[in-house]
Formats: C-alpha cells, structure tokens, sequence
C-alpha cells in the first residue's frame, strides 16, 4: 500500500509539477524503504530476498531520479519567474525610457529603433511564454523573434545620443543577454 501512495504522489507531481506533491513522495518513499530494511531479516527464503532487494534498489533509484526531477522544476520555476519575467519586463521598461528620452530631444530615430527592439521584445516574451506553456510550434517563433530584437538592439545603438539613453541601453541589452 505504501508503494501504490508513493506511485500516487509521484504521478501527481509529475501532472501539476508541484513540489509538494515530490516531498511527499519522498517521504513515503523514505518510510517504504525503512519497512523494507525492518522486514528483510526475517526473509529467509533466497528467492524472495533477492526480489527484496532489487525492489529496495529501484525505489532508491526512483526517489533519487524523483529528487532530480524536483530540482530541475525548481530551477526551471525560478528561472522563468525570478529570471526571465523579471528581466523582459525590465528590459521593456528601458527601453520606454530610452523612447521618452530620445522623445524628449527629437531623436526619431532612436525612438523609431527603440520601438522596434520593443516590439519584437515583447514579442520573444509572448513566444516564450508560449513555448514554455507546451506549444512547440511557439519554440520557432519565439527564436525568430529574439533574434530580430537581437539585430533591433543593434540597430538602436547607433542612434543613442546621451549617456542616460546608452546606460539604459547597456543595462537592457545586459538583461537580454542573460
């Protein structure tokens, strides 16, 4: 029964991806391998303890592939929410100020190139999303796009007149690249 529970948490965090749902298993996983150690003195027949104990040996290796597993999604969580929303939306951020500011001293072509490099920002961000959500087909469109917003942000640097609008671009460019 504590093999089927261990089966059971184990499914549901391999379908919701929660981390609750790997400690749990863990746990049983830790309390079925405790009982196995308890039980296996008083096996006397060969047959069964060989089974014993290659039973033991794959539920080890199942919670140390679990524990893996669990690691992978926590820094895969992380990436996505501390690393990559963060960071576009800092980017975007920039370069709106960038905007403002070549705005502000009528550099139209820094605004013109800065909203392009905006644009296709936010378009990586959306194919991203997309793509990390399953859709496959998001995964070429979300590389396109990083791709024009790399040759946007290239074609913007030229255009920078003052040392605010490059440290805003430098600052931006920073984030795209991590």
């Amino acid at each position: 029964m504590k093999f089927l529970k261990l089966a059971n948490s184990a499914e549901h965090f391999v379908a919701a991806g929660d981390p609750a749902y790997a400690k749990k298993a863990s746990e049983q996983g830790a309390m079925l391998l405790e009982n196995i150690k308890a039980e296996k003195p008083s096996i006397t027949d060969a047959k069964h303890l060989k089974l014993i104990d290659a039973m033991e040996a794959g539920v080890a290796v199942y919670l140390d592939e679990l524990a893996e597993t669990a690691k992978l999604v926590e820094e895969h969580d992380h990436l996505v929410k501390d690393v990559l929303e963060v960071n576009g939306a800092k980017v975007v951020v920039d370069l709106d100020k960038i905007q403002e500011e070549a705005k502000a001293e009528n550099n139209v072509a820094a605004q013109f190139a800065a909203g392009k490099a905006r644009e296709h920002a936010l378009l990586a961000m959306v194919h991203t999303t997309r793509m990390i959500a399953g859709e496959e087909a998001a995964a070429a469109e979300s590389e396109r796009e990083f791709e024009l917003t790399e040759k946007a942000f290239a074609a913007l640097a030229p255009t920078l007149h003052t040392a605010s609008e490059r440290s805003l671009y430098d600052e931006a460019l920073k984030l795209f690249d991590e």
